[in-house]
C-alpha cells in the first residue's frame, strides 16, 4: 500500500496522486485486511512502509504497490485471491489445498488466455506500466481465473472476448481489473 518510486520509474504526476487508484470494492478489501492488526502502525510495519505513506494510501492519496500489499496480505495471513475478486475464503488457511481441489480441474482456454494476454500488453503499453516478468505471469494467472469464472457464469451470453480468439479483453474498461493490474505495477 505505499507509492514509493522505483528507480526506473519517473514519479506520478501531482494530477495523478490526488485520485484513488483502488476502486470501491477492492478498497473495502483492502481496509478488512488493516482491521485484522491491532493498530494502522502494524498493518504499516507488515506492508514495509511508513505510517505516513501507509495514511496516504488508505486515503487514496497515493497508489498502492503489489508487493506491500502482499506483504500485507501475507502477514494477516489473508489470500490475495480474495483481495484481487473478493471470492473464495478471506483467510489463507481456509483455502483447500492445491494438492486436493475442490472442483475438477478445466482445461485451459487458449482462446481466453490470448485475449487475456494481448488486452494486459495493450493496458500496460497505453498506461505506460512495466510489470516484472514473474509478477506478469502471476498476474495473468490471476485475470485468467477471474475472466474464467466470469464465463462461468455468464454462460452463453458471455462477452465475446470471453468466448473467441481475436477480441482482447478491454481492461480499461473494467474497473476491477484496472485496480488489480495497477497494484501488480
Amino acid at each position: 500500500m505505499i507509492s514509493m518510486t522505483k528507480p526506473d520509474r519517473k514519479p506520478p504526476a501531482k494530477a495523478e496522486t490526488a485520485v484513488s487508484a483502488l476502486p470501491g470494492e477492492l478498497e473495502t478489501r483492502i481496509s478488512k485486511v488493516v482491521d485484522l492488526f491491532d493498530s494502522k502502525l502494524a498493518a504499516a510495519n507488515a506492508a514495509g512502509l511508513s505510517a505516513d505513506q501507509f495514511a496516504r494510501q488508505l486515503k487514496g492519496l497515493n497508489k498502492p504497490f503489489f508487493e506491500n500489499v502482499r506483504r500485507l496480505c501475507l502477514a494477516a495471513g489473508v489470500s490475495l485471491d480474495w483481495l484481487a475478486t473478493g471470492q473464495g475464503p478471506m483467510m489463507s488457511r481456509d483455502r483447500v489445498p492445491d494438492s486436493m481441489p475442490a472442483a475438477p480441474i478445466e482445461p485451459l482456454d487458449l482462446a481466453l488466455l490470448n485475449n487475456l494476454v494481448t488486452g494486459l500488453e495493450r493496458f500496460l503499453l497505453a498506461e505506460e506500466l512495466e510489470l516484472d516478468p514473474d509478477d506478469k505471469g502471476r498476474l495473468v494467472v490471476l485475470l485468467y481465473q477471474l475472466l474464467a469464472g466470469r464465463r462461468k457464469d455468464a454462460g452463453p451470453a458471455a462477452p465475446v472476448e470471453l468466448r473467441e480468439s481475436g477480441h482482447p479483453v478491454d481492461i480499461a474498461r473494467d474497473v476491477i481489473m484496472a485496480g488489480i493490474v495497477r497494484l501488480a505495477v
